[in-house]
């Protein structure tokens, strides 16, 4: 059964009221006039419905049947007329039908129809009695009122006065619909009712508003007893019983409180089926369930339905806290809030939020993102995710890419690793980090040990959240790491460059823990960066920066770096130009803590000269003592 079928089944489940219906059938053993209470769009009609149908399952001393009279639609004509025509059909039809017969009968003996002599001769008496009558009542159909005046009403005033209407239910629908002239004369059709002492009447309809809107309350003087609807039908019912069904269905926790809103609002059944048929349409028909985010598609389908203004400036690009809305305070402390709110979602999450693109969310449009099904059955195809991470490295964060870092904590064990095991290929392969890759290392490395990345100076913004002193956090960086670089067959200055990238470890502690550090110089060249090496002998021996001291194996090794080891050792003395003026430029100077004394690089300049030409990198005088 699909999900969308399972979805119906379980939404049009009967609210239950069947107590509610058992006791007003008692009530209505008693002959009085009640008023149903409830708004437009509550389930009064179908609540009486329910009871119409119960009411006819019980014996014949407690049987009721219930008649609906909708004055709202039988706005022309008698109301005394409409009431026989509900209450006593049988004898409605028999009494025109003898009316019809006597002005038949006076119009053959007065000769007002002439039959001709052609009918007289030639057709049989029968056929043309016949023909006769059904002339006659067209003409009569057509013109009773005009040539006889004959005020029929009166005669059904006197019918329902007299006949005999046990086990009956008057049931007015959206009486609080009726004009005041309406009512006025519904008032004497039940006055009438009420003096016969006949049947029960039932008034459904909004009270308040009834009480409110009509000058002249005929209402109230014929009204016995006020009941309400069962609260299972109350908008605080309802709602919280929805949003616990939707909950389910779509698989969500809600954190914006919907249930609150629609029950501020009032929102009733009749909104809440509207509601779900475009729960239905969006996250079905249209193909949004996984792609969208649950929470703020239905709050976009609510703004929709509910506060037109609102959708039309989210759809224009109108800042919601400017709009000028016709509502008051309540829609703006709700739902304008929580738009808001939306607008200032940030971090990249999947599925994508509102904020983030708001095309999605809007009715009526067609995604063509992935679904979360489908991301999630790539976590089991390794090819798959090794394209995604490639596409991480030039491309914006894709689904996958989001998908992955916003549910990482819901994932396997085997999950984990495996994205966990691609991230730290992927960095050995290119020697940076990713969209993903940064996000998958940072994550482990907080569990290999927490840091607290938002206070202090550590590495980078990191500072221990322990009494660990700085090495000892190292240490067991470096052994943790190292066991599942090992494993990916990393060599010592892919390990510098994957510990400095990611900011986890100082280049100095590096240097003291790699064993042959006099031989980094002459091996360098067998390393994937060579650079790096050099870098760690360099601050071995501190000698970083001082150019002087550099003896003829640092420039020998510097010298044969390949184009982008070269600039990135570069970068690393602080060689290369405070601004850009080319892809690449080198400073004559650079600054120093000592704003009046910048450092030269002359020396470094004139010894590389000739690779600086051969990687036509440009050399720049920036004049720092008088830079802007």
């Amino acid at each position: 059964m699909s999900d969308v079928r399972k979805m119906e089944i379980s939404f049009n489940k009967k609210i239950d009221t069947g107590y509610a219906e058992s006791q007003f059938i008692k009530l209505l053993q008693e002959k009085k006039t009640f008023f149903l209470n409830g708004p437009w769009g509550s389930g009064k009609t179908e609540f009486i419905t329910n009871v119409k149908n119960r009411a006819k399952k019980l014996d014949n001393r407690q049987k009721k049947k219930l008649i609906l009279l909708d004055l709202w639609r039988h706005n022309n004509g008698s109301i005394f007329t409409t009431a026989l025509r509900e209450l006593a059909p049988v004898i409605f039809w028999v009494l025109r039908l003898f009316v019809v017969l006597i002005l038949c009968c006076f119009i053959w003996f007065t000769g007002i129809v002439k039959i001709p002599n052609t009918l007289s001769f030639n057709i049989p008496a029968e056929t043309k009695a016949f023909l006769l009558i059904f002339l006659v009542i067209i003409s009569v159909g057509v013109s009773i009122s005009k040539y006889l005046g004959l005020k029929l009403d009166l005669i059904d005033c006197f019918m329902l006065r007299k006949l005999p209407l046990a086990h009956k239910v008057l049931v007015v629908d959206d009486f609080d619909r009726l004009t005041s002239e309406q009512q006025e004369n519904a008032y004497k059709l039940f006055t009438l009712l009420n003096k016969a002492n006949h049947i029960p009447i039932v008034f459904l309809g909004d009270y308040q508003k009834l009480v409110r809107n009509v000058e002249e309350n005929y209402l109230v003087k014929v009204i016995d007893q006020r009941i309400e609807l069962p609260f299972v039908l109350h908008p605080v019912n309802i709602w919280k019983e929805y949003f616990s069904f939707l909950s389910q269905i779509l698989n969500v926790n809600f954190s914006i409180n919907m249930e609150l809103l629609a029950i501020e609002e009032q929102r009733n059944l009749r909104d809440r089926v509207q509601f779900h048929s475009y729960v239905t349409q969006e996250f079905y028909q249209h193909n949004k369930k996984g792609r969208v985010d649950v929470e703020n598609q239905l709050l976009v389908i609510y703004v929709y339905l509910f506060h037109e203004e609102i959708y039309r400036a989210l759809q224009n690009g109108i800042p919601i806290d400017y709009l000028k809305d016709s509502h008051g305070d309540k829609i703006r402390d709700s739902v304008i809030k929580q738009v808001i709110e939306m607008e200032k979602e940030t971090g990249d999450m999947y599925p994508i939020p509102f904020a983030k693109n708001r095309e999605l969310y809007f009715i009526f449009e067609q995604v063509n993102n992935a679904s979360v099904e489908n991301l999630h059955s790539m976590l089991t195809d390794e090819t798959l995710m090794i394209e995604e991470f490639e596409k991480s490295s030039s491309l914006p964060a894709s689904d996958f890419a989001r998908y992955v870092i916003t549910n990482n904590s819901s994932f396997s064990i085997n999950e984990r690793d495996s994205l966990l095991r691609l991230s730290i290929l992927h960095f050995k392969k290119h020697g940076s980090n990713s969209y993903l890759t940064k996000y998958f290392i940072t994550n482990k490395s907080q569990k290999i040990f927490p840091l607290d990345r938002n206070s202090g100076e550590k590495t980078g913004n990191s500072v221990p959240s322990t009494e660990k002193t700085e090495n000892e956090i190292y240490e067991i960086y470096f052994s943790s790491w190292s066991i599942l670089l090992d494993e990916e067959k990393f060599d010592y200055s892919q390990k510098i460059r994957f510990f400095l990238k990611n900011d986890l470890i100082k280049l100095s502690f590096l240097a003291n823990k790699y064993d042959e550090i006099d031989d980094a110089l002459l091996k360098s060249s067998n390393f994937k960066y060579p650079e790096e090496m050099i870098l760690i002998y360099l601050n071995a021996n501190s000698l970083c920066f001082k150019f002087d001291d550099w003896n003829d194996s640092v420039w020998t090794a510097i010298n044969q770096l390949n184009k982008k080891g070269f600039i990135r050792f570069c970068e690393s003395q602080n060689i290369l130009a405070k601004k850009q003026y080319t892809n690449v430029s080198l400073a004559t100077e650079t600054e120093t803590e000592d704003i009046f004394k910048p450092r030269p690089n002359q020396v470094f300049l004139k010894k590389m000269r000739q690779k600086i030409d051969e990687f036509s990198i440009d050399i720049v005088d920036e004049n720092l003592l008088h830079l802007d």
